[in-house]
C-alpha cells in the first residue's frame, strides 16, 4: 500500500469518528437546556415573591400602618375611600379677656394665624418678623419675592418692587427681633398692595395726635394704611405709637380689618380705626413749566445747528415751554470758553 493510500485511509477514519461525535454533542446540548429551563422555572416564583415584599416594604415606609391599628401597610387602599377630614380647628385658650378676641377667634377658625402646642395664641406678647410675615402670609397668600428682593420683601413673598417696603433698610430686618408698630404697618401695607398716598406728611401730620412722630421708613406705609382704613389704633384710634413694639393681638387686628370678608371685618368696630382728615385743597400754578433736558449722550441734537433747530420744532409741536441744554459734560464745556482753554488746555469739547 502507498503512502497516499494510507493518509486517505486515516481522513476517512477521521471523518467517520467526527460523525459518530456530533449526536452525542446534540442529546448533550438537550440535556443542558432543559436542565437550564427546570431550574430557571424553580426560582422564578422565588423571584418575584422577593420583588413583591420589597414593594411592599418600601409602599409601608411610604405610607406606614395608621396608629388606629388600620391593617393598611401592604394592602391596595381602595379607590373609592374617601379621605380623612381635617383635624378640627383649635381655639387658643388665652384670647377670652383680650380686647381683640373676636377676631382672633374668627382667624383661628380660618387657621389663619400661628398657635402653639400649647394651644395658645400669646395675643399680648411683642410679634417678632417671623410672627408677622408667618401671619401676612398666611392672610396675604402672594406667589414669591421678585428678583434682587431684600431680605424683609423676600420673608413676605412680595411680587413687585413697586411697594412701600422698598426703601425700608436692609439692616433692620432681623427674623426674632420685635417690630414697631410703624414696621408692621409698612410690611401689611406693602402685602396688601395698596396705592400711595400723595401728600403724605400733611396727612399724617392732619390726622394723628402723633403724626409727626412716625419714623421716615414708615410714613408712605402708615398713609397708605390711614387712607384705606385699616389702620387699627386701640383704644385711642387718632394716636399711632409708631415706634412702639407691637404685640401679636394687635397684628391680629390689622389683619382682620385689612381682609375683604365681612365677618372679619366686622370683628373690628369703627370706632378703633383711624379716620383720614380731609386735607386743604392744593393751590393750582397760574402757568405750567413743561421742560426737557437736552444733552449730547445718546443725542445728536446739540451736534449741528440743523438739528438743533428741528428739535426745538418738534419740541414746540409737543407744547414743551422750557429746554434745559447742558452746557458742561465728562469735565469739559459744551461751548467755547477761554477760561476753560486756560486752565483745560481745550476751549470746547463736543463728542457724540
Amino acid at each position: 500500500m502507498g503512502w497516499d493510500s494510507v493518509k486517505g485511509a486515516a481522513a476517512k477514519q477521521q471523518i467517520r469518528g467526527r460523525l459518530q461525535r456530533y449526536p452525542q454533542r446534540f442529546f448533550k446540548g438537550v440535556v443542558l437546556g432543559m436542565i437550564l429551563v427546570i431550574t430557571f422555572g424553580c426560582f422564578t416564583p422565588l423571584l418575584a415573591q422577593s420583588h413583591t415584599r420589597i414593594a411592599q416594604a418600601i409602599q409601608a415606609q411610604v405610607s406606614p400602618a395608621t396608629p388606629d391599628g388600620d391593617e393598611a401597610a401592604g394592602d391596595e387602599m381602595s379607590e373609592d375611600r374617601a379621605p380623612k377630614p381635617p383635624p378640627p380647628p383649635v381655639i387658643p385658650t388665652d384670647i377670652s379677656t383680650h380686647w381683640a378676641a373676636d377676631c382672633i377667634r374668627e382667624l383661628s377658625l380660618q387657621r389663619a394665624i400661628p398657635i402653639n402646642k400649647q394651644k395658645q395664641f400669646q395675643p399680648d406678647e411683642p410679634a417678632t418678623w417671623v410672627a408677622i410675615t408667618d401671619m401676612l402670609n398666611l392672610n396675604f397668600p402672594t406667589a414669591g419675592a421678585y428678583g434682587g428682593a431684600s431680605a424683609a420683601e423676600t420673608a413676605l413673598n412680595l411680587p413687585s418692587a413697586v411697594n412701600v417696603l422698598y426703601s425700608y433698610p436692609s439692616q433692620y430686618y432681623e427674623p426674632e427681633r420685635a417690630v414697631t408698630r410703624a414696621e408692621a404697618v409698612t410690611a401689611l401695607t406693602a402685602k396688601m398692595e395698596l396705592p400711595y398716598v400723595a401728600r403724605t406728611n400733611a396727612m399724617l401730620t392732619a390726622s394723628l395726635i402723633d403724626g409727626s412722630e412716625v419714623p421716615a421708613y414708615g410714613r408712605e406705609g402708615v398713609a397708605s394704611a390711614l387712607a384705606g382704613g385699616v389702620l387699627v389704633n386701640y383704644p385711642e384710634p387718632q394716636r399711632f405709637e409708631g415706634n412702639r413694639s407691637i404685640t401679636r393681638g394687635e397684628v391680629a387686628a390689622l389683619v382682620c380689618k385689612a381682609r375683604t370678608e365681612s365677618d372679619l371685618r366686622s370683628t373690628i368696630p369703627p370706632e378703633w380705626v383711624a379716620r383720614p382728615q380731609a386735607l386743604p385743597e392744593q393751590l393750582q400754578p397760574d402757568s405750567e413749566l413743561r421742560g426737557v433736558w437736552l444733552t449730547n449722550i445718546d443725542s445728536e441734537v446739540l451736534f449741528s445747528r440743523e438739528n438743533l433747530a428741528d428739535a426745538i420744532q418738534r419740541l414746540k409741536a409737543m407744547n414743551i415751554n422750557t429746554l434745559y441744554p447742558a452746557v458742561w459734560n465728562s469735565g469739559y464745556p459744551l461751548f467755547p470758553s477761554p477760561t476753560a482753554e486756560r486752565i483745560l488746555g481745550e476751549k470746547q469739547r463736543l463728542w457724540p
